[in-house]
């Protein structure tokens, strides 16, 4: 179980490296402490993570059905027709796919009415957010939409033991944020540590949809061997 512990441990470290090194640029100049929260930066952070929480059911949907769905295709496509039931399962992962990124819009359309609506953020708060907090806003939403179609991808290929191929795709994908954000924060400015975290999910959506696509053209073999 040590590379579900890990994938995990890294996992929840990927959320919080563009903070940190946001929060570590320096903004100020020589600072007394290494770490300063920077609340504009937070704000758009928070505020791009809802889309993420919004799309956390669609990752419970999508593996619920792939479950039941291998299950009710195993029983219904004969033996010697293996690639059907690949192919089947793929359309249904593209359709997955499909629901994850419509789903993405609308969590957008609903951040964007918070952000705006008389009785929204503003009027909740009393604070105006600033553009610099929008940018992060969205960068960093579109940064989760990527991370939560690789976490997907990362799912499909937990549910039937393997594990290692999302672990080291994690793995890559965090260090590339960690590299990406800190150039950025450090040489440009401290609030595109976001890009980083944008730039590894897109690593991270990229390894995981190769390693898923690989997976199902051979997944009458990984449903049988682990069972």
């Amino acid at each position: 179980n040590y590379q579900y512990f890990f994938y995990g441990l890294v996992l929840y470290g990927f959320f919080f490296i563009d903070r940190i090194l946001a929060w570590s640029s320096g903004i100020n100049g020589n600072l007394p402490f290494l770490v300063y929260f920077e609340k504009d930066y937070e704000l758009g952070m928070d505020l791009a993570i809802l889309i993420f929480l919004l799309l956390a059911g669609v990752l419970e949907y999508a593996i619920a059905s792939f479950t039941s769905f291998m299950d009710v295709n195993q029983k219904t496509t004969d033996h010697h027709a293996p690639e059907l039931f690949n192919s089947k399962i793929r359309s249904m992962y593209w359709e997955q796919v499909s629901v994850l990124f419509i789903t993405s819009l609308l969590a957008f359309a609903a951040v964007f009415i918070i952000i705006n609506a008389s009785w929204g953020f503003t009027s909740q708060f009393h604070y105006a957010i600033n553009p610099l907090s929008l940018k992060v806003c969205v960068i960093g939403g579109l940064g989760y939409i990527l991370l939560a179609w690789g976490m997907l991808n990362a799912l499909y290929l937990f549910t039937l033991g393997q594990t290692l191929k999302p672990l080291k795709a994690l793995l890559y994908s965090a260090l590339c944020n960690l590299i990406v954000g800190f150039i950025l924060s450090r040489f440009v400015d401290y609030e595109y540590s976001v890009v980083g975290l944008l730039v590894g999910a897109g690593l991270f959506a990229f390894l995981t949809v190769r390693d898923t696509l690989d997976y199902f053209k051979n997944l009458d073999y990984y449903y049988y061997a682990a069972y």
